[in-house]
């Protein structure tokens, strides 16, 4: 099975991202556009896991989810990744409580990695992948378009569970099934919200 660990995102920024992707797509950006409903904050990439190993990870993501408190985060801006001219993601950015979100990416790693999953080579960064470029297009086209909706920001939002998802490859895109789920310490319980 495909693993990863994430956040999932509100409705309402969810919503937002929807918007901003309606508009890029005018722009005539060549993308292959992640569905609004499966734009979500990646913690880490787990890649093919075996099924008896799930409980192992339920097991860190509950050790990890008690020493971390809910925070505050704001989906912000646009960027690329790696650079324009080589440009293979677009992404909007994270704003808010960072600090908490690398401390809890940190933390999580390192669990992860003392019951036998590799450490991250690359420096976390959060973001929100908004699509993946299928065409060449003009690094100044691009750069353009990113300077021109770089003000884009949602609604304040509270990251307060962890949620392990398994990612099946399909001819429509990514398929993401959520497998289990723990809230991080001070979280509401969630039989009790509306």
């Amino acid at each position: 099975m495909r693993i990863f660990i994430a956040f999932k995102l509100p409705i309402a920024v969810v919503d937002a991202l929807d918007k901003l992707q309606t508009a890029l797509k005018r722009a005539g950006l060549k993308l292959a556009w992640v569905h609004p409903g499966n734009i979500h904050l990646t913690l880490k990439f787990l890649g093919d896991v075996k099924a008896e190993d799930l409980l192992r990870i339920e097991r860190a993501l509950g050790d990890v989810s008690a020493r971390h408190a809910a925070f505050a985060l704001t989906a912000r801006g646009l960027g690329v990744f790696p650079t324009v001219k080589k440009a293979r993601v677009l992404w909007s950015g994270i704003h808010g409580d960072v600090l908490a979100l690398k401390k809890l990416h940190a933390d999580l790693d390192l669990t992860l990695e003392r019951i036998g999953f590799a450490p991250e080579t690359r420096s976390f960064r959060g973001h929100l992948t908004l699509g993946r470029m299928k065409g060449k297009t003009e690094a100044r086209t691009l750069a353009a378009t990113v300077s021109e909706f770089g003000s884009f920001s949602s609604s304040s939002f509270v990251v307060d569970r962890l949620i392990l998802f398994q990612s099946d490859l399909k001819p429509g895109g990514a398929e993401y099934t959520e497998l289990a789920g723990v809230d991080l310490a001070g979280a509401p319980d969630r039989k009790y919200r509306p």
